[in-house]
């Protein structure tokens, strides 16, 4: 799934060991605290930046 073209989703993947899967727990139960997600929506995956998500970064970001 894309999001405006800049952000794509994989759920075919996901951290599911070490320091980077505590990480991904924490920001995963933030985020389903939020009134504008499901605990359906937000499940285990990947958020990556497509090429035009990066180029708009490179762009805006010094």
């Amino acid at each position: 799934m894309e999001i405006d073209g800049i952000i794509k989703t994989n759920t075919e993947q996901w951290f599911d060991n070490g320091e980077l899967s505590e990480q991904y727990d924490l920001i995963r139960l933030a985020v389903n605290k939020m009134p504008e997600f499901s605990k359906d929506e937000v499940a285990k995956g990947t958020l990556m930046f497509t090429d035009f998500g990066r180029r708009l970064v490179t762009a805006i970001l010094p």
